[in-house]
């Protein structure tokens, strides 16, 4: 069972998961607008015929869709933590997957606007090169999804509140933009030990 994927509803407690999207959606929380992913022209994207090596992948709509709003809560290799957002609400999340400063790479809070009428695909990536985890846990319900490649088939998992989806950091996927809501928000986890999520402490 090493290194499957695997959702769960419900992840939190009810007060856990309130006192997390209450922080997150409080007037004085603060976020910094970026691209979701690197615009096509940028000379990092792959396949750009003037650098030596492919490097990141593009974001694959309309560009003007390109945007996102984010709040870094943890990157190792800046050395930045949000101490404060850490020990406080999300601290029963990171307790329950049992990620700690030592093995958290990376973890940031993403919040995607409504973009119109049409489900927008942002495009396929990974979150970094090395073994390891990724875990998306969603802040809000609504009719966006992040779909993966499983084999030779793409498969979604829909967003919904309250919701983990986990998987090996590897694995291809992408966020899909919602038609029904302001907003599409979920914190996006990238950790190097492996736990066995079948037995870590989710029940």
């Amino acid at each position: 069972m090493k290194y499957m994927k695997h959702v769960f509803d419900d992840f939190l407690t009810d007060d856990e998961y309130q006192a997390i999207y209450k922080k997150v959606t409080s007037a004085s929380f603060t976020w910094v607008r970026a691209n979701i992913l690197l615009s096509s022209d940028d000379p990092k994207t792959f396949g750009n015929p003037h650098i030596g090596k492919v490097n990141e992948p593009a974001f694959y709509s309309d560009q003007k869709y390109n945007i996102q709003f984010v709040h870094n809560v943890h990157y190792s290799s800046l050395g930045y933590s949000d101490t404060k957002l850490i020990l406080g609400p999300l601290a029963p999340l990171f307790q329950k997957l049992q990620i700690n400063r030592k093995n958290l790479l990376r973890c940031k809070i993403n919040l995607n606007p409504y973009q119109g009428e049409t489900h927008n695909f942002s495009g396929w990536h990974t979150d970094n090169d090395g073994a390891g985890r990724t875990a998306i846990y969603y802040l809000n319900t609504n009719n966006g999804f992040t779909t993966y490649q499983d084999g030779d088939k793409c498969s979604i998992v829909k967003s919904r509140a309250n919701r983990l989806f986990t998987f090996p950091t590897q694995t291809r996927h992408s966020g899909v933009s919602q038609t029904d809501s302001q907003f599409r928000a979920c914190i996006n986890m990238n950790w190097t030990e492996h736990v066995d999520i079948t037995r870590a402490n989710l029940v």
